[in-house]
């Protein structure tokens, strides 16, 4: 994320003097080219940012305005925009949210956050995506109704305001947001109806940046209310929050390993820092749409293979089977 919040700010830069060193601009403009998407790569091919949501939010803030500024003084610099995974961004985060508006508080992340950032603006018009428009005025609306702390760059709501409307549309089932590092998925009964169930899981590496063994987690909730939590980044400042290796002190934090997760745990063991939980199967045809996450290598040595399956029974009723 950093990469992008200093490839930004330069080009800004470079923007507002491009008239008087054209040939400096150029330079600086054709360098985010070649490095942003050193970057920009974890996006794909879902929009997932594994990090968590706090750095979704560092990254496609920045994002945005670099977008939005190559849009408006230089089109010929905007192929950022069709990288794999930026299109799909803006719904990946709205697609899970949690029963309660908050958001799914994966790897160092936090949940409760207002959410009243103009990046949704863009992503809607540039995309053609009205209900990011659509919920993004609506968080704004919560938002000084409830005197909330606004985004530092709030103030550009009101040159990228969106009126868009969307038309209704029936949420599917199960979503699979398939990424590199966490694939995040999110299954859900009839959200029209009263009582329907809503559950965000997701797979996972310990040992990539900002990872908890959060990997075969998930949080469930209905009616606006979340029945399970999770608890979110650690202090970064503790002693060897930042080692992430098997054997790390990093995993001695009861927020960053596995017991704090609605996941799996042999003989009160640590997960695997080295190991990986990918989705391994989705189905999402039928009365039953369900996806299995691969859970094997992240408790080896303890297990021969682990898999957890999520199946959607009916509007009211998700299954949870381990086989282990």
């Amino acid at each position: 994320n950093w990469n992008v919040t200093c490839h930004t700010a330069m080009v800004l830069g470079a923007l507002a003097v491009a008239e008087d060193y054209p040939e400096a601009a150029n330079t600086v403009l054709d360098k985010a080219i070649t490095y942003m998407p050193t970057c920009l790569k974890y996006f794909k091919p879902d929009g997932v940012w594994y990090e968590g949501n706090t750095y979704w939010i560092m990254t496609t803030e920045f994002l945005t305005l670099y977008l939005r500024a190559i849009a408006d003084n230089d089109p010929t610099h905007n192929s950022i925009a069709a990288l794999p995974g930026i299109k799909e961004t803006g719904t990946f985060f709205l697609r899970t949210l949690q029963s309660s508006g908050d958001m799914f508080c994966y790897a160092d992340g936090h949940s409760t956050t207002p959410v009243n950032y103009p990046t949704f603006f863009y992503f809607a018009k540039a995309f053609n995506q009205p209900e990011l428009a659509q919920w993004c005025r609506g968080e704004i609306k919560k938002s000084i109704a409830n005197n909330s702390t606004l985004n530092e760059f709030f103030f550009l709501s009101l040159p990228w305001y969106n009126t868009a409307t969307a038309s209704t549309t029936a949420i599917p089932s199960l979503q699979v947001f398939h990424n590199d590092i966490a694939d995040i998925a999110v299954l859900c009964g009839d959200q029209s109806k009263a009582g329907a169930l809503k559950l965000i899981t997701k797979g996972g590496q310990p040992m990539k940046s900002h990872q908890q063994m959060d990997a075969g987690t998930f949080v469930v909730g209905s009616d606006g209310i979340d029945w399970t939590a999770e608890l979110g980044a650690e202090n970064y400042n503790v002693p060897g929050f930042w080692e992430n290796k098997a054997g790390g002190r990093r995993w001695n934090y009861f927020r960053n390993n596995n017991f704090s997760h609605n996941t799996i745990a042999i003989d009160k063991q640590l997960h695997n820092a080295e190991g990986s939980a990918k989705v391994s199967n989705a189905i999402y045809d039928g009365a039953n749409p369900s996806v299995t996450i691969d859970m094997s290598s992240m408790l080896s040595p303890l297990a021969q293979s682990a898999h957890r399956t999520f199946t959607l029974v009916d509007d009211y009723t998700i299954d949870v089977t381990d086989e282990v």
